[in-house]
Order: structure tokens, then sequence, then C-alpha cells
């Protein structure tokens, strides 16, 4: 349950605030170049700084132990560099200066190293931070290429892609380590009205791996800049407690969260979700996580299996 869980937590929570885009379209000949841009900067005060942009949006992260912030705008991206500006946050003003080129190519797609060199500036609400920089090292990639140019072949493996260079080979497509399939419980609760949800999982394991992972936060919308903010947690089982059949349970995560909050099946399948459950978020003041506004679920299943 590292990193790559609670992305998925955070990806699970915004789908219950934030309304579903209209679906890609497909891909056709004519379909123009894609183009990602992302860059990063060096961990400052214990901060972690870094931005992504593509598809006419720019978006800055801001991490720190248990909280991010994420701020999304309107922005211009090219093989040139990123323009965009976050408000009276901030802004990126940067031209791309590849050092690497071609330094992957995988299908129809091209990435290059290099630096962002130019403007970025940001200033965190309540001054939780301050950047103010002139380069970042970084990349760009380019998809939907007719073909990789002048790059090592691809190599297929069953359903599987690698990159053969320098004499390499696939792995076989059957030495994939197969995972443990996880028992036990999700709890969501969010209200779209106030931007503010919560996701709870309950691991259960016979092998004294029993944990609860709980992040919580809120969605805010500054004219065309949309901001996230989000703190989680992995605690013990014994911070998420649930009935076998789903009809109680009781939250209690410890901080950055606060406060606890009880969830209720009632016998005619109603529910209810109250207490003094609460969160801290980064330049911002707590949210509450209980209440009557509050939508919420409880499920005997894990996001992912």
């Amino acid at each position: 349950m590292g990193r790559a869980c609670a992305v998925l937590l955070i990806a699970v929570a915004l789908g219950l605030v934030v309304p579903a885009a209209d679906s890609a379209s497909p891909q056709t000949a004519d379909r123009p170049l894609l183009i990602w841009a992302k860059f990063s900067l060096k961990p400052h005060d214990g901060f972690r700084f870094r931005a992504e942009a593509h598809g006419g949006k720019a978006t800055l992260y801001v991490e720190r132990g248990r909280q991010a912030v994420s701020y999304t705008a309107p922005g211009a991206v090219s093989t040139q560099g990123i323009e965009a500006r976050f408000g009276d946050l901030g802004r990126i003003s940067v031209e791309f200066r590849p050092d690497r080129p071609g330094s992957f190519c995988k299908r129809h797609a091209v990435s290059v190293g290099g630096a962002f060199v130019g403007t970025i500036e940001f200033d965190g609400e309540r001054g939780y931070l301050h950047v103010d920089a002139d380069r970042a090292r970084g990349s760009i990639f380019m998809f939907d290429l007719p073909r990789c140019p002048g790059r090592p072949r691809v190599a297929t493996t069953g359903d599987t892609d690698c990159q053969v260079v320098g004499g390499g080979s696939c792995p076989a497509a059957d030495g994939r380590r197969e995972e443990e399939e996880a028992e036990g419980a999700t709890l969501s609760a969010f209200t779209r009205r106030h931007g503010r949800f919560l996701v709870a999982i309950g691991l259960r394991s016979s092998d004294d791996k029993s944990k609860s992972l709980t992040t919580g936060g809120r969605v805010e919308y500054r004219g065309q800049m949309r901001v996230v903010r989000i703190s989680s947690v992995v605690a013990g089982r014994e911070r998420f407690v649930f009935d076998e059949p789903l009809a109680f349970a009781t939250l209690q995560p410890p901080r950055p969260f606060a406060g606890s909050a009880q969830f209720v099946r009632a016998a005619d399948g109603s529910t209810s979700w109250t207490g003094s459950l609460s969160v801290a978020l980064l330049g911002a003041d707590p949210v509450s996580l209980a209440g009557p506004e509050f939508t919420v679920q409880l499920k005997r299943e894990i996001p992912g299996d």
C-alpha cells in the first residue's frame, strides 16, 4: 500500500466530486499531435513541486508529507515550451531546451529530455510556499506520431510491449508477479455542493498486514482555475472498524485528520454519516468531512481489484 495505492485513492476521491469529462474522440489519421510537457524542481523545505501541461491546460502539483494540492488552469503547451497563469498565485513562462533528443520511443510516441528555462513563480495561499525559479529539468512527450523516427524496434511478448535497446530482451509474459487479492471494505462520502470528499479503505489480511488508508479533501474553483486539496494517511486497522454485514462503521484516522465519524445503515436501507471528523489542508482552513449533507456509501470492495 504505497504511493501507487495513494494515487489510486485520490483518483477515486476526485471521481466523487468532479464532473466527468467528455470521452476522448477516436484516433483518426488527421488527429493532431498530442504534446505533454512536465518538469519538477528540487525539494525545498520538505515540499515537492512539479508541473504538467497538455490539452490546453497546465497543472501545478505541490506535495509535502501526507498533504498535496493541485492547481489546474488554461495553458498553452508546444514543443517550444509552456505558458500558463494561475490567477494571482503564480505563472509559468518557460522555453524548452532539449539535450537528450529521442531518449525514448515506443509505438507512436517519443520523449525528449531537457531543461525548461524562463519564469516559474508560485506563492501558496497564506504563504505556505514561495517558488521563484528560472530553470527546471523535465521532458516533452509527443504522441500520435506516424512512426517512431529512427529508434530501436519495439518487441512484443504476448500483450506486453517493451523497449529493446542495446541487446536487451523482453521479459516472458508469464513472468509477471500476481498480486494477492485484497479483502476489506471501502467507505466513500462526498458533497458536490461544498466540494468536500472522503474515501477510506479498510484492508483485512490474515498475515498481520491489515491496515486502513484514508484520504479527504476539497475541490474549489477560482474563475477558470480548479484547486484540489488532499490529505491522506495510512494507519492501523483499528482506525477504520466495520461489521460483517456493513451496517455499521467507525472511522477515526490520525493526523492530519481529527475527530471521528460513524456510519449506520438502518433496516430500511437508509444511511447516516455523522460525527466530528475533519481534515487539515495545505493553504486552507480544515474542513468537516461528516454530516447530513454528505452522500455516503459503504461497500465490500477495494479500488483497483
